[in-house]
């Protein structure tokens, strides 16, 4: 669904995270060189303005008693729709295990979810890298050193 004109534009959201994460000293200068260069690939003229939710996983969709399905709980932004894939790996992340499983397990899941989406697979997985590199810039300050070791496993599992 195309997202209505008042909504942020995932660049304009994005440049304050984008500015902060080079003066975290918890974010490996790795990282922020990759995702500082997946953003200049992917925030283009041309990036799709869907309505994405931003924060859908599974604790924000809940059943409603009327029937049917409500995602709750909102950030809403307009991009594209592989940045919104990244909750569904980060959430619930203990249960893909560690090590050579875990990259396994996240390249699974994310599988997954971008066909369900319709999502082109590697776009999907360039979209999360760059937001695990912003999301690990916030872990940083708001979460602490277990969300920070999370996020970095993730984007490694998530990196070639």
């Amino acid at each position: 669904m195309p997202a209505p004109p008042p909504l942020p534009r995932i660049a304009e959201f994005l440049a304050p995270h984008l500015e902060r994460m080079q003066h975290r000293p918890a974010v490996p200068r790795r990282i922020v060189t990759r995702t500082l260069g997946l953003a200049g690939e992917l925030l283009t003229d041309d990036v799709p303005e869907m309505l994405l939710h931003t924060d859908l996983h599974y604790e924000n969709v809940l059943l409603d008693p009327s029937g049917g399905w409500k995602a709750i709980d909102p950030k809403p932004v307009a991009g594209h729709p592989g940045f919104d894939v990244w909750p569904v790996l980060r959430n619930r992340a203990d249960e893909l295990g560690t090590g050579a499983a875990l990259r396994w397990s996240v390249r699974n899941r994310l599988a997954i979810v971008a066909d369900a989406a319709g999502i082109d697979e590697e776009e999907a997985r360039a979209w999360t890298l760059l937001r695990a590199g912003i999301e690990l810039s916030w872990a940083s300050v708001v979460e602490g050193e277990d969300a920070v070791t999370r996020c970095i496993a993730l984007h490694k599992a998530l990196d070639d």
